[in-house]
């Protein structure tokens, strides 16, 4: 099978001047990550990637100095940043890690804390232990505060936490969180012969019995349900499931199908996508999905959405966001 090319297209304005060009894909062997961005790639330390024998271990050491720092203890430790973050990011998902069999509607939200930090020996970025466990207390209760927010019952999908700004002695991290309802799924995990959808602006059904109906919904929220239905992909554990180095790529625009044709559909706002072409844009998409999947980590959710590329005339379907992690199983079973 041929390499998928991977071109990604941040675009500061939609429109400018009226127009906009994209220019057609360039053809490699393999995906250039260098054009993928990358939560990462402006961060001063590398990645923190412990083996797996070691990853629930760490937790709980961590979850241990925590107990202790709520009962008034100080660490008084000082963590390598990249630890630092995996070890937050990944104490999150282990504390609220669930089965995750039935993915209806994702609802994100996010929260920011503040963590001092100093220089090592060999310029490496510090974090103080105890403002690090200060931020995991607030990140537990923010999280808690979600999860059972408006008397609806919630499980975490996922917390991912990123970088968002670094001064002389403290960095801002600020972490998304991917709740899910405990409710029966809306719609079903495939295309159904009713999917005649306008492909954008929220125009509803274009054709068949729903003809006029599903105003504020059209293709791309439709095949972002469908990307995001996680019961139709086992991840493959028979336990509980959790997250850890959870990278998130973002503005992909353009990517080679099987065939060399771009995976995203471009054009009119009144067009009608019968379930067929609904058919295969998602199949497009989950090979995009699958193109980009780092190695050993599996899909997490998607963001897929619409904009305007050329005038007030054509649009673009195009992926927001997509997001991978490395999946721990606790209590049987192995991820894939």
């Amino acid at each position: 099978m041929k390499k998928r090319t991977l071109i990604t297209v941040a675009m500061l304005a939609s429109v400018v001047a009226g127009l906009i060009i994209i220019n057609a894909c360039s053809k490699s062997d393999s995906i250039d990550k260098g054009l993928v961005e990358s939560k990462k790639k402006n961060l001063q330390f590398s990645n923190f990637t412990p083996a797996d024998d070691d990853i629930v271990p760490l937790i709980e050491a961590f979850n241990s100095s925590y107990k202790q720092f709520k009962q008034g203890y100080k660490s008084g430790e000082y963590i390598e940043m990249n630890e630092a973050l995996w070890t937050l990011e990944a104490g999150i998902n282990y504390e609220f890690r669930s089965n995750k069999d039935s993915i209806t509607d994702i609802i994100y939200d996010s929260t920011f804390v503040v963590v001092g930090t100093s220089a090592g020996e060999n310029g490496e970025l510090i974090a103080n232990g105890d403002d690090l466990l200060e931020a995991y207390s607030d990140l537990l209760d923010y999280t808690n505060s979600e999860l059972t927010q408006g008397g609806e019952t919630y499980y975490l999908f996922m917390a991912d936490i990123e970088v968002k700004e670094l001064s002389d002695e403290t960095i801002t991290l600020k972490m998304t969180t991917a709740k899910v309802p405990i409710l029966p799924r809306p719609w079903s995990c495939y295309v159904q012969g009713s999917d005649y959808w306008y492909p954008v602006m929220g125009m509803g059904y274009c054709d068949g019995d729903s003809v006029g109906l599903g105003q504020g919904k059209d293709a791309s929220t439709r095949l972002n349900g469908l990307f995001n239905k996680k019961k139709c992909m086992a991840y493959g554990c028979s336990g509980t499931i959790f997250f850890t180095n959870i990278d998130t790529y973002s503005y992909i625009y353009y990517y080679e199908n099987q065939n060399n044709y771009n995976c995203f559909w471009e054009g009119s706002s009144n067009e009608c996508l019968s379930p067929q072409e609904m058919n295969y844009w998602l199949d497009n998409g989950f090979y995009a999905i699958d193109g980009m999947r780092p190695q050993g980590k599996v899909f997490m959710d998607i963001f897929f959405d619409w904009d305007v590329i050329v005038g007030n005339s054509t649009y673009v379907h195009f992926i927001k966001w997509v997001r991978y992690g490395k999946l721990n199983c606790s209590g049987g079973g192995s991820g894939s």
